[in-house]
């Protein structure tokens, strides 16, 4: 299927982001009212995260999975045996890429801004706008190099417009859970 190689870069991956999540989430314990309710809210931002990956990859599996039976490459039967297949390979394909990026930038910028008491709904808003245009101009240059004619000015807007469209789902799916769950754990506190 082409994800072993995913699966066996998920561990250390995995082990890695761990760590940095602990260590960056570390200085601010003591803000959010000791270590278990802390890293409580921590553990329900990544949750949220997960089942959005979990409800994405599905979703995308289903629909691939559909088109390829209508093309033929498979019948309706095989369904059940490569839906599970293909839901858990882009799960794990999307994790080995996910993981570093909440680990690596929204954690510890979430900690920076708990930390210095500027959490607020504006600047996640204001935050999860510069990831996404950041995620979209990155999408663009890296698919740009791959195509026709990208020198024309209407291919160029049209595939940054798609590109940018893509690069919502994941910027709001897995960037805003945690600091957005860390905004509502402070303002009942």
């Amino acid at each position: 299927m082409g994800t072993e190689i995913f699966s066996f870069l998920i561990y250390p991956i995995a082990v890695l982001c761990l760590a940095a999540t602990v260590f960056f989430w570390f200085k601010i314990v003591p803000i959010l009212g000791g270590p278990i309710r802390a890293y409580l809210l921590l553990a329900v931002g990544y949750g949220i995260s997960i089942l959005g990956l979990a409800v994405l990859s599905y979703v995308n599996s289903y629909a691939t999975l559909t088109y390829l039976i209508q093309e033929g490459y498979y019948t309706e039967a095989e369904r059940s045996l490569y839906l599970p297949r293909r839901i858990v390979g882009l799960a794990i394909v999307k994790l080995v890429f996910v993981l570093p990026a909440i680990s690596f930038i929204v954690v510890p910028l979430t900690a920076r801004l708990i930390k210095k008491s500027r959490l607020t709904l504006k600047l996640i808003a204001l935050y999860t706008l510069a990831s996404w245009f950041s995620v979209s101009l990155l999408g663009w240059l890296v698919s740009a190099r791959m195509s026709v004619d990208p020198f024309t000015l209407i291919y160029v807007m049209g595939h940054l417009i798609y590109v940018m469209g893509h690069a919502a789902t994941p910027v709001v799916i897995y960037g805003v859970p945690i600091p957005l769950m860390a905004f509502l754990f402070l303002r009942k506190a």
